[in-house]
């Protein structure tokens, strides 16, 4: 019987972070200022890299359903405006929506 090695998310991570770190990297960042939860983030002289590093299929396919993966389109921005015009008060004779 052949042994395999366990080696967990935050291990590929690491790894991960140190094959393509140039300058700065971090790995299972939380942002506060986006929905983006990168598992490693790379910043290069020229930019930034992000990763994400699955395990499983299943961790692929609940990936998918996150806030930044999600793809708004035009038709998504202008039913949005549509809704807001609706909600703004009438003003200089002029009726929005």
């Amino acid at each position: 019987m052949i042994k395999q090695e366990s080696i967990t998310h935050e291990n590929l991570c690491i790894a991960t972070a140190k094959r393509f770190n140039k300058k700065f990297a971090l790995y299972e960042y939380k942002s506060f200022a986006s929905r983006e939860e990168p598992d490693v983030l790379v910043f290069d002289y020229g930019g930034t890299i992000l990763f994400e590093i699955k395990t499983s299929l299943s961790d692929f396919n609940k990936d998918q359903k996150k806030d930044a993966r999600k793809k708004y389109t035009v038709d998504w921005h202008i039913k949005a405006k549509m809704a807001y015009n609706k909600t703004r008060p009438f003003k200089h004779g002029k009726k929005y929506g």
